[in-house]
């Protein structure tokens, strides 16, 4: 992955993150995609063998790590002396006119904390003391907190869960999205994730493989980086929390496993037909812990928030909560308005759905009881063949993906039951409803 990748990181502070992607195919094409971000706080440790990212988490454990920045907006930054020698903090611009320079520290852990408003002349950071090996570049974008990006296609995995884990689902309070925007002239595939709730999360591929099997991973998303910014496998040690823990793009030269030398043609072929998921990996599920198939859309939108509460009260202490939201929404494919009412429903468990049936699309089914989520109930749909299958779990919203059958006597006909104990519902829809 080139320099352009980041992940919006401390991830242990309150924020809201929002992004949202649009795109339009066909005769649209050329729509914008906007990405806005909160900005947040930069952290490095320093020693004279060389600057090493602390958060955020896309610079988690890089040596001298591009810093991605936009102009004009502030960012706070705090750097650690972890070895007792002498170092400051240097930004110059092209030329090597200095910006911005703080004082020097001298004793091993004294960290220091300072404001820098981002201009598009930086380009270069440094320590005085120990100028070629703690050096690393900065990029910087144009100011107004809008990134605007040309795209002819988009894609989105939907919302991530651990219940389209494979073999086996995953029992996890985790969620995520992906969104994936190609370029005007084909040659990128640009790309956020987004990760709440998650632990010890350590890297996030694209792999090959339908929404019923597992496959190989072809392009990094997240996970430890080289010098250089090309991703080299999972982090040592994971993080944790709620952001944007992946954004960057995706070239030929990106394309790992099986497509590893192949044009970036034969990773969008697998994405146009649902062939291709997004896979994030953890400490505790190595394998992967939330998962979602990626497919088309005409347009995506993604809201992330974090909201913390705190409570004081005589006798019971300081009570600090917070809680996470994950809100995907999309055009085309993956949501039709009003589709949720169409269909044959039986039974004590109300089965509703998002998207639109036809031969191998996507479908998020919600199961309800008197309007509240019927959670950790099983899901079992009706193959080609008219079989049925259990597939996974509802998760704690009560969804479950579902994939419409693509060959086969019942091909695009949608029959989804869903059982919690003696309780149980059925939905069955037609091609095209």
């Amino acid at each position: 992955m080139d320099d352009k990748s980041s992940i919006g990181g401390d991830l242990d502070s309150s924020r809201r993150t929002f992004l949202r992607l649009v795109a339009a195919t066909g005769a649209l094409a050329g729509t914008s995609a906007t990405a806005l971000a909160q900005t947040q706080p930069i952290s490095l440790d320093g020693s004279r063998d060389g600057w090493v990212g602390r958060s955020p988490a896309s610079i988690s454990g890089t040596q001298n790590p591009t810093l991605q920045l936009r102009a004009g907006e502030t960012y706070t930054l705090t750097w650690t002396n972890i070895d007792g020698r002498p170092h400051n903090f240097v930004i110059t611009d092209g030329s090597g006119s200095e910006i911005f320079r703080t004082d020097i520290l001298m004793t091993e852990g004294e960290t220091q904390t300072v404001e820098i408003e981002a201009t598009e002349a930086m380009q270069t950071y440094y320590c005085e003391v120990h100028p070629n090996s703690m050096r690393g570049t900065i990029s910087t974008g144009n100011s107004g907190g809008n990134s605007a990006l040309q795209v002819s296609e988009a894609f989105s995995a939907g919302r991530l869960s651990g219940t389209q884990e494979r073999p086996d689902p995953v029992e996890t309070a985790a969620a995520g999205a992906t969104l994936l925007g190609l370029d005007q002239d084909g040659t990128e595939l640009h790309y956020s994730l987004l990760v709440a709730d998650i632990d010890a999360a350590t890297q996030a591929h694209i792999h090959l493989g339908a929404a019923d099997e597992n496959g190989p991973p072809v392009a990094f998303l997240f996970g430890a980086q080289d010098e250089q910014g090309a991703f080299t496998g999972p982090l040592d040690s994971g993080i944790s929390g709620t952001g944007v823990f992946g954004r960057g793009s995706i070239t030929d030269e990106n394309l790992v496993g099986p497509l590893a030398g192949e044009s970036l043609d034969a990773l969008l072929s697998r994405l146009r037909d649902g062939t291709a998921y997004v896979n994030v990996h953890t400490e505790q599920n190595p394998a992967g812990e939330i998962r979602g198939q990626i497919q088309s859309a005409d347009s995506v939108r993604v809201a992330l928030r974090e909201q913390v509460d705190a409570s004081l009260s005589t006798g019971q202490g300081l009570t600090t909560t917070t809680q996470a939201t994950l809100d995907v929404s999309a055009g085309g494919q993956q949501a039709a308005p009003n589709a949720g009412q169409s269909g044959s429903r039986s039974g004590a468990i109300d089965i509703s759905y998002e998207g639109t049936v036809g031969p191998g699309n996507r479908i998020t089914i919600t199961a309800t009881i008197d309007g509240d989520p019927v959670t950790n109930a099983d899901v079992y749909v009706k193959d080609g063949n008219g079989d049925r299958r259990l597939v996974g779990q509802t998760d704690q919203d009560g969804q479950f993906v579902v994939v419409v059958p693509a060959t086969g006597d019942k091909a695009g006909e949608l029959n989804v039951q869903v059982r919690k104990g003696e309780l149980e519902g059925e939905l069955e829809v037609e091609n095209g409803r």
